[in-house]
């Protein structure tokens, strides 16, 4: 039986489930960088709403899913999370820690028959981005739902969402760092 209360709740509402989605970055926190720096208290919600928070509730699924055998876990990133930049450090420091979570969960689960899949999605037009100047390249939420079905039903391990924030983000990741430092993004 889960020891989580929430999880636990949901076990006796539903039974065993078929699959977990989290759902943090809908519903997560992500402060402006200069809120941070005025109140650094703020770095700790942050980091709750986006990696601890979310890896406390879905590890709470894991005995379950090991015991079934089978399941697949959904776990909401962001490209925020493949590098650290000015505008934004400690919300992708979160989801960094979050990536690094759901790989090792995947591997984990993957030798008991379950399956992980991490989402890095891009700006979604959400609570959370609306209003944020300079947003660009937005996303339904309904097609990002979309790319995750598929992802869940092609069993991939990681994906980008729109897709081709993976060629954008593997632009960045490969800056080099002495450029990338005097660059505003």
């Amino acid at each position: 039986m889960p020891e989580n209360p929430l999880v636990k709740a949901i076990y006796d509402k539903l039974g065993a489930l078929d699959g977990v989605l989290n759902v943090a970055v809908f519903v997560g926190s992500m402060p402006d960088q200069s809120d941070i720096d005025a109140d650094p208290s703020l770095i700790d919600g942050t980091i709750m709403d986006s990696f601890t928070g979310p890896a406390r509730f879905l590890q709470g699924f894991v005995p379950m899913m090991e015991q079934r055998g089978s399941g697949t876990v959904v776990g909401i990133g962001s490209v925020a999370g493949d590098r650290g930049r000015i505008g934004n450090y400690v919300y992708g420091a979160a989801k960094d820690g979050f990536h690094t979570y759901l790989s090792g969960l995947r591997n984990r689960l993957t030798k008991a028959g379950g399956h992980v899949v991490t989402v890095k999605p891009g700006f979604v037009d959400t609570g959370m981005t609306w209003g944020i100047e300079g947003m660009f390249l937005v996303a339904s939420p309904e097609d990002v739902a979309r790319d995750i079905e598929k992802a869940v039903n092609k069993q991939r391990n990681t994906i980008y969402t729109p897709f081709f924030w993976r060629y954008i983000m593997l632009i960045i990741q490969h800056i080099p760092e002495f450029i990338f430092k005097k660059m505003s993004i």
